[in-house]
C-alpha cells in the first residue's frame, strides 16, 4: 500500500503544548456549573435515533444516524481472505489456510452454510507445482476471473531449486464451469515486472497497473478482450492506490502523482487518459475501496468507519461508523455492498496471534432497537483495537446501556493533522465531557489537578492482588487518587549480565553512575551510542529519574545529572559517521558481531519490552545465551522501584461529574474479566490467571503438523548473526523471576514532550560550547520546574 494510503497521524506528539492551563480550567469550570451546551453545533453532535441522556445536558451526546447491525459469518477454514465476489445466493471467497496453501469457499447466504470451492485450473496442477492467486476480478458478465502465479520449488536442487511457470488467467461462469483459459507468460515477465492490479470494464477491457523491477513509479496499461496490450494510460503515477469498477462498468482509479498528492479519477479508455473529479471531506487516510449500488458512488475505508463519495456533488462524508456498528474495522481489505443494500467486508484480527480473516456482514439497524437505550459516551483521539472490541462486546450484551463513541481523529485531515485535538478543546471549552475518556496522549496531571475525573480508588481496592497486578493499577496513582485506569500493558526496563551489575533490580542514579564507570574497557553503554541517543535514553526519555510527577517537583541540578550531560557530550554526534564509507565485508561483519555484542561484552545493557513471556525469554536467549541476567531497570527516584516502567497499551478516566458513574465502572470491570484478558497477546494481561496461561505457553515447544498429519516438534532455536542455534526451552523459574518483577514494578512510564524539548534545547548549547553542563542543569532546572508549577 501507498506511503499516503496508510499513513496514520504522528498522533499528536505536542498535544500537551496545545491544551493550555485557561482551557483546561474553563472546561472544568462549565462541567460544573451544570450549563447547557449546544450538542447540534459541535464534535458531539445530538442523538437523532436512539441513545438518550437523562438530566444534565452538558455531556457529550453521541449520534447513532451511521449505526448498522453486524454478524459474523462462518465461511471455512481461510487464515487470510484476500478476494470475494457475490455470485446469485452465494458468496465466492478466495484466500490462504493455515498451512499457507490456497483456499476457496462458497458461502450461501439463505443457509449459512459454507463449502470448498473447486476450480478447474488448479487441480490440473502436479503435487510439484505450487501456485497462488496473484489477482482476482469479475469481468464484464460478472463472471470471477482468477489470475494464477504457477512455480516449482526443488529443495533437493540447490543450484536451480526454484523454477518460473508464470501466470495463467482463469474465466468462470456463476457455477464454477471453466470457460476460458489464457496464457499471460507474453503478457507479464515476471523476471522483469509485476501487476498490483488487475480489473475489467463493461466493454471487456483489462485494465493493470504495472511494476517494474528496476523503474521507479507505476503504469496503467489497457488490454483487450484477447489481452493484447492496446495502450498505456497518459498519467505519471507515483502509487496507483485503488481501482474499482462502478455498476456502469466504468473503472474508478484512486492514485498518487509525481508530488504524492491523491488524484481521483475515471479511466477514459478511448483517450487513454484519466477523467479527474475533486472530492471535498475525504478522510484523512483510508486502506480500501469499493463501489456503492445505491445511495453512492463510492466509499472509503479506514479504521473508523466507511465514508461515502457522491461524485456528482463532489463531497464525502460519513455512512457507516464501525465501532457503533458493534464492529472493529482497523484492517478491512475488502468490502462489497449487495444489491439489497447490505454490505460484506473482510477484517484481519491481529489483536490476538490465533486469529486471522473475518468475514462480516452488515444490516442496516432499526431505530426502534435503540429507541430506549441509555448512552454512555466515551470521548477518545485514538481508537485502539482492544478498546472498540471491548466496546462491541459490552453493546451486544447490554439491553439498557449502550456505549456510544466520539472518535475525534476522524477531524483530521491530510493539511490539518490536529484537527480532531483542536474539536476535542473547543467541546472541552463548551463543558462537552464524555462519561469517559480515553487518556492516550493526553496531559493526564492537567486534567487530574482541575478535578475532572472522578477518584477510582475505592473501586481497585475491591480488586484481589491474588488475582490481579494491582501495582499496575497502583502505579498510576496521582495525587493520592487513581484517576485511570489501565488493563493491559507491556513492561519497559533495561537488563544486562548479572556479572557486571550484580543481581539486585532498582538502582539510584548515582549507582547507575558507579555502572558506567566501572565497564570493562570496549565496553559501551548502549549499541551504536551517539549523542543524541544519549541524550533521549539517559535524560529526556527517562524523566522518572529527575522528575517526582505528583509533587510536581523536579532535581535536574544536582552533580549526578550533571554527569549525565557530560558523558552524553562524550559521545560522538554521528555514530554512524565512521560507517559511511565501509565495503560490503565489513557491513557483514558487522552484522555477524551484532547477534554477540552482549556475550562478547561489548555492550552493557539491553532496552527489554516485557510484553510477551516467551518473545522475551527467547530474545534474552538470543543475545545473552544462557548467562545469568538481571533485569536491573532504569535509574529510579523511588526506593521501593526495580527500575521497570509500566506502558498501559490504553488508559481510561472517568468524568467526575458523569450520571453513569456505576455502569461505567461496569464496563471497566469487563475488561478485567476472563474473556477479554485472555484475548490478548501483544501484551501482558493485568489478570494474573490469564498471565499464569499466556507464560505458560513459554514451557511448550512449537509444533506443526506435516502432508501425513503427524505432529512435528520444532526445536527451540534462536538466531546469532548467521547462525540458527538451538537452546533449551525455557523453564518455570525463569517464568517465576519475570512474574516477580512484574509484581515489583511500582511506576508507569512518564513523558511529557514539553520537558522533553526543554532538556533538548538546553542540552544542545552546552553540546555546542555556549555554556557549562552545571549552567545547562540549571536553566532545565528552572524551566521544568516553573513548567510543573503551572501543570499544578
Amino acid at each position: 500500500m501507498g506511503a499516503k494510503l496508510m499513513k496514520k497521524s504522528k498522533f499528536y506528539q505536542k498535544t500537551a503544548a496545545f491544551l493550555a492551563a485557561l482551557l483546561m480550567l474553563s472546561a472544568f469550570t462549565a462541567c460544573n456549573q451544570g450549563g447547557g451546551g449546544d450538542t447540534s453545533s459541535n464534535g458531539g453532535k445530538s442523538n437523532s435515533n436512539g441513545g438518550k441522556k437523562s438530566g444534565k445536558t452538558n455531556s457529550l451526546d453521541i449520534s447513532f444516524d451511521h449505526s448498522y447491525a453486524s454478524e459474523k459469518l462462518s465461511v471455512g477454514e481461510m487464515r487470510n481472505i484476500n478476494q470475494m465476489f457475490p455470485m446469485g445466493d452465494n458468496l465466492l471467497l478466495s484466500g490462504f489456510d493455515d498451512k499457507g496453501q490456497t483456499v476457496m469457499y462458497l458461502y450461501n447466504f439463505k443457509d449459512d452454510t459454507s463449502s470448498p470451492a473447486e476450480l478447474a485450473y488448479p487441480s490440473t496442477l502436479d503435487d510439484k507445482t505450487d501456485y497462488y492467486v496473484a489477482a482476482s476480478f469479475t469481468d464484464a458478465e460478472n463472471n470471477p476471473v482468477f489470475i494464477y502465479h504457477a512455480y516449482t520449488w526443488d529443495d533437493e536442487n540447490e543450484e536451480d531449486s526454484f523454477k518460473e511457470l508464470g501466470f495463467t488467467m482463469e474465466t468462470y461462469d456463476q457455477n464454477l464451469n471453466l470457460i476460458d483459459t489464457k496464457d499471460l507468460n507474453n503478457v507479464f515477465n515476471p523476471d522483469e515486472e509485476y501487476f498490483q492490479n488487475i480489473t475489467a470494464d463493461k466493454n471487456g477491457n483489462y485494465i493493470a497497473v504495472v511494476s517494474s523491477y528496476t523503474e521507479e513509479g507505476q503504469k496503467v496499461c489497457i488490454y483487450d478482450k484477447d489481452f493484447n496490450k492496446t495502450g498505456e494510460i497518459e498519467a505519471s503515477f507515483q502509487y496507483v492506490e485503488q481501482m474499482c469498477v462502478n455498476p456502469d462498468g466504468k473503472v474508478i482509479i484512486i492514485y498518487e502523482d509525481d508530488n504524492w498528492d491523491s488524484q481521483y479519477g475515471i479511466i477514459n479508455i478511448e483517450n487513454k487518459s484519466i477523467d479527474k473529479f475533486e472530492i471535498e471531506g475525504t478522510p484523512q487516510w483510508f486502506n480500501t475501496c469499493f463501489v456503492g449500488k445505491k445511495d453512492y458512488d463510492l466509499y472509503l475505508c479506514n479504521s473508523t468507519g466507511a465514508y461515502g463519495v457522491n461524485l456528482e456533488k463532489g463531497i464525502c462524508e460519513e455512512a457507516i461508523n464501525w465501532v457503533n456498528s458493534d464492529f472493529m474495522g482497523d484492517f478491512v481489505n475488502n468490502v462489497i455492498q449487495l444489491d439489497d443494500g447490505r454490505f460484506v467486508l473482510v477484517n484481519y484480527d491481529y489483536t490476538n496471534s490465533d486469529t486471522g480473516s473475518e468475514v462480516w456482514i452488515l444490516n442496516e439497524r432499526d431505530p426502534e432497537e435503540l429507541k430506549n437505550v441509555k448512552l454512555i459516551s466515551l470521548a477518545t483521539l485514538y481508537m485502539s483495537s482492544d478498546l472498540g472490541k471491548a466496546v462491541n462486546q459490552f453493546n451486544r450484551t447490554n439491553s439498557e446501556y449502550r456505549i456510544g463513541i466520539l472518535d475525534y481523529e476522524k477531524y483530521n485531515t491530510e493539511d490539518d493533522y490536529q484537527a480532531g485535538l483542536t474539536q476535542f478543546e473547543n467541546d472541552m471549552t463548551s463543558g462537552l465531557v464524555a462519561d469517559i475518556i480515553s487518556m492516550n496522549s493526553l496531559p493526564y496531571e492537567r486534567y487530574a489537578n482541575k478535578g475532572l475525573f472522578l477518584d477510582l480508588t475505592d473501586y481497585v481496592n475491591e480488586l484481589n492482588s491474588d488475582e490481579y497486578f494491582t501495582n499496575f493499577f497502583k502505579s498510576m496513582s496521582y495525587g493520592g487518587k487513581i484517576q485511570k485506569l489501565g488493563f493491559s500493558f507491556n513492561i519497559q526496563t533495561l537488563e544486562a549480565k548479572s556479572e557486571h551489575v550484580g543481581t539486585e533490580s532498582g538502582v539510584s542514579l548515582e549507582r547507575f553512575m558507579e555502572i558506567l564507570k566501572n565497564m570493562p574497557e570496549g565496553m559501551e553503554a548502549f549499541r551504536d551510542m551517539s549523542r543524541e541517543v544519549a541524550l533521549s535514553t539517559l535524560l529526556a526519555g527517562n524523566l522518572n529519574s529527575f522528575i517526582d510527577v505528583s509533587a510536581g517537583t523536579c532535581n535536574f541540578n544536582t552533580p549526578t545529572f550533571v554527569e549525565l550531560l557530560e558523558l552524553c557530550k562524550a559521545y560522538p554526534e554521528d555514530a554512524d559517521a565512521s560507517k559511511e564509507n565501509w565495503t560490503d565485508e565489513e557491513w557483514n561483519k558487522y552484522w555477524e558481531e551484532e547477534g554477540f555484542q552482549y556475550i562478547n561484552n561489548k555492550t552493557l545493557f539491553r532496552q527489554a519490552y516485557l510484553s510477551n513471556v516467551k518473545s522475551e525469554l527467547q530474545e534474552r536467549m538470543t543475545y545473552f545465551d544462557k548467562a545469568d541476567v538481571t533485569l536491573i531497570g532504569y535509574p529510579t527516584l523511588k526506593e521501593d522501584s526495580n527500575g521497570g516502567r509500566f506502558n498501559p497499551d490504553f488508559t481510561l478516566a472517568i468524568s467526575a461529574n458523569s450520571e453513569n458513574k456505576d455502569q461505567a465502572w461496569s464496563f471497566f470491570k469487563s475488561m478485567l474479566e476472563e474473556d477479554f484478558q485472555e484475548s490478548l497477546s501483544w501484551s501482558c494481561p493485568v489478570r494474573k490467571e490469564a498471565f499464569d496461561k499466556m507464560a505458560a505457553k513459554a514451557l511448550e515447544p512449537d509444533t506443526y503438523t506435516d502432508q501425513d498429519g503427524t505432529e512435528v516438534v520444532v526445536p527451540f532455536t534462536v538466531y546469532r548473526g548467521m547462525e540458527e542455534v538451538e537452546m533449551p526451552l525455557p523453564t518455570q523459574e525463569d517464568i517465576d523471576k519475570i512474574k516477580s518483577y512484574i509484581e515489583g514494578v511500582t511506576e508507569t512510564n512518564y513523558y511529557d514532550e514539553q520537558i522533553y524539548n526543554i532538556i533538548d534545547e538546553e542540552a544542545q548549547k552546552f553540546f555546542a560550547g555556549d555554556q557549562t553542563a552545571q549552567a545547562a542543569a540549571d536553566m532545565i532546572q528552572s524551566r521544568a520546574s516553573l513548567y510543573l508549577s503551572e501543570q499544578n
